[in-house]
């Protein structure tokens, strides 16, 4: 987009911005911001800046490997992420929301249709569905569960509500499992072509364990 100079005279130079913000392991948060100008070249050489929601700003340094600007974050909070560009080749304004979730999703009930609930002294059967149901977070936007038999994946499952059905015969009986729960914010668009920016941040449940008869 053309940018307007201090002055207030148009500045027909542009510099298209796209960033990511995911969040990684002890709660750090790795944004990464690339730009490219009209003939599709990286500016290697621009000032890029970025404001979080309590107008704190820092820098955002270019890496040659990855030929994007990037820098690893903690502390963050909820809020708007303003990341500025200002380059001989252009200038840009990028803003990314970004939810932290600060709540962990743990699993309330796991139940099978026959009503036999897990940790009750009973083992569930395989042979019907199995409900599980967890603590909804504020700021999610899906839930992921992973069902695992020892150190294997058994089923993998994701819903935009705090409930799943697992299906009937999908846990071998004599086994024991456990079920943990991913609670995800997604925002913007991974792949970078309907927005220009993706924010990703995720919160765990700890693991459930129960058995199947």
């Amino acid at each position: 987009m053309d940018s307007t100079g201090s002055d207030g005279s148009q500045n027909a130079k542009q510099v298209t911005c796209r960033a990511t913000m995911e969040e990684g392991g002890m709660d750090q948060v790795r944004l990464r911001v690339r730009l490219e100008d009209v003939n599709g070249n990286v500016p290697t050489g621009a000032r890029v800046l970025l404001q979080t929601p309590e107008q704190e700003i820092s820098w955002v340094y270019y890496n040659s490997v990855s030929a994007m600007y990037e820098s690893n974050l903690s502390g963050l909070t909820s809020g708007a992420y303003t990341v500025t560009v200002d380059s001989a080749a252009g200038n840009s304004l990028l803003s990314i929301p970004m939810t932290l979730l600060s709540a962990t999703p743990d699993i309330i009930t796991l139940q099978d249709a026959h009503g036999i609930t897990a940790g009750h002294g009973q083992n569930m059967s395989g042979s019907c569905a199995v409900s599980a149901a967890w603590k909804p977070i504020e700021g999610a936007t899906v839930y992921k569960g992973t069902v695992y038999c020892g150190a294997v994946t058994a089923f993998v499952f994701s819903s935009s509500t705090n409930s799943f059905m697992i299906p009937p015969d999908t846990l071998v009986g004599g086994r024991t499992y456990n079920l943990s729960i991913e609670a995800q914010y997604i925002g913007g668009d991974p792949y970078l072509q309907e927005h220009n920016y993706y924010a990703f941040s995720y919160s765990e449940s700890p693991d459930y364990f129960f058995t199947i008869e």
